[in-house]
């Protein structure tokens, strides 16, 4: 007794997405197939659309921030199937907002400190100088704002215009430098 068996050739599936990672201000992702030995195709981008194009669209946007599991999946003539899954990453857009004012008078509750504030900040370093150019405060941690004091929280300043300079990284890594004014009223 004599048993043929039939081996067919496995195809390939594999892509890239560009930019990666990306915020909502550029969410249209561009994919490149790498595919080999496939005629067939089925593109899950993740966020609820799919594709069967033989090539994937040349861009697919992005509606919201999130991680998006693409996956390929790639069949032959033979049936044989083949997957690949890379995440594409959509963050949100990188906003930063300086006040110029507070009140750090400990009165109300309200406008006590000076801190700036964002959205997709992953890193924050804040100095605070006087008029002649001394450091006052200093700190690596945006939950730590300033509250109007002066060497280490000894002495509460005087009503009057201070420089800041603020480093802010986002999420993407790149770096924001501020530089400004900002005014204690008490």
């Amino acid at each position: 007794i004599t048993s043929e068996i039939n081996i067919y050739p496995q195809p390939s599936a594999n892509f890239s997405a560009t930019p990666q990672p990306t915020t909502l201000v550029f969410p249209e992702i561009s994919f490149t197939d790498y595919s080999s030995g496939a005629n067939g195709y089925l593109w899950n981008f993740g966020d609820g659309t799919t594709s069967d194009n033989p090539s994937p669209p040349i861009n697919h946007t992005y509606s919201d921030t999130g991680v998006y599991p693409v996956i390929l999946i790639v069949t032959n003539e033979f049936g044989c199937p083949d997957t690949f899954t890379l995440d594409v990453v959509i963050l949100p857009d990188f906003q930063f907002w300086i006040p110029n004012a507070f009140t750090p008078d400990d009165k109300n509750g309200k406008n006590d400190f000076f801190v700036g504030k964002g959205i997709c900040i992953s890193d924050y370093e804040m100095y605070i100088f006087d008029r002649w150019g001394d450091e006052i405060y200093h700190t690596t941690e945006i939950n730590k704002p300033w509250d109007g004091r002066a060497h280490e929280g000894r002495k509460p300043v005087q009503i009057g215009v201070y420089v800041y300079l603020i480093y802010v990284w986002d999420c993407l890594g790149e770096k924001h430098r501020y530089i400004g004014h900002v005014t204690v009223v008490r």
